[in-house]
């Protein structure tokens, strides 16, 4: 399976495709470690993460409610494109941020070429970023000499707000998020290092009730219904570091 992964890195880097990710500003660092997530109650996205040579995967922890320790989920491989059920340990980043490090037994992606920056400082408003994903289990398979590849869509943002609820920090985009997105990353590009960042994790969108009047005449009623906002909700990266740095018991990258 790791062989199958570096033929989808070399060609991330090669091919023609990767020219408009690099113009995007989201390049094969980000792209290749993107994947689909299920539990027995939701769907939406996860990603890899390294760190201190361990390997973690990041998630919205609404996807998985009142877990804790040991499970089970799916994880979509982009490769081979199949569901595998993989045993992880849940790590939570407090009650109040929506999410998730699991840990596998043994690293889920091969990403050696593909370091990415991590991290939520230096954030700033009116920061252009990106959120990958796969909104309504959409699938998006690029086709290399490789062979197929499942790719994560990539939407567009900007830094709105960041946000202390409490103890919390809570990042606010402008942009239009889909369900399915959940636990997808959130990606500035560095310029100083001229490399994509994971600046944090894509939680959902705030819901504008809107009244609902009847077509004709235009009579109001006493109904509402929720709309998308274009707000979108995500937290800081560095939750998720804090928890990792406390807790490093990630699968060991080979």
């Amino acid at each position: 399976m790791m062989n199958s992964m570096h033929y989808l890195v070399r060609a991330l880097i090669l091919s023609g495709c990767c020219a408009s990710v690099v113009v995007a500003q989201v390049r094969a660092e980000a792209v290749a470690r993107v994947f689909g997530i299920r539990t027995n109650t939701a769907s939406g996205t996860a990603f890899a993460l390294e760190e201190n040579g361990r390997q973690y995967i990041i998630t919205a922890k609404h996807l998985l409610p009142a877990i804790a320790g040991k499970t089970k989920v799916q994880l979509r491989r982009p490769d081979t494109q199949r569901w595998l059920e993989t045993e992880v340990t849940v790590l939570h980043c407090g009650p109040n941020v929506d999410i998730a490090v699991l840990c596998p037994q043994s690293a889920f992606l091969s990403l050696k070429q593909l370091s990415i920056l991590v991290g939520s400082e230096n954030i700033s408003l009116g920061q252009e970023v990106f959120f990958l994903g796969f909104p309504f289990n959409f699938e998006r398979p690029a086709t290399f000499k490789e062979g197929k590849f499942l790719l994560p869509f990539v939407k567009r943002a900007v830094v709105s707000a960041l946000v202390e609820e409490g103890d919390v920090q809570v990042l606010y985009l402008d942009g239009y998020n889909n369900p399915g997105f959940s636990g997808g990353p959130v990606v500035a590009w560095d310029p100083k290092e001229n490399r994509s960042r994971i600046i944090g994790v894509v939680s959902g969108y705030r819901n504008e009730p809107r009244p609902v009047r009847i077509r004709d005449g235009g009579r109001d009623t006493p109904l509402y219904v929720d709309s998308n906002s274009g707000i979108i909700v995500a937290y800081p990266i560095n939750a998720a570091l804090q928890v990792i740095r406390k807790n490093p018991i990630g699968a060991i990258v080979k």
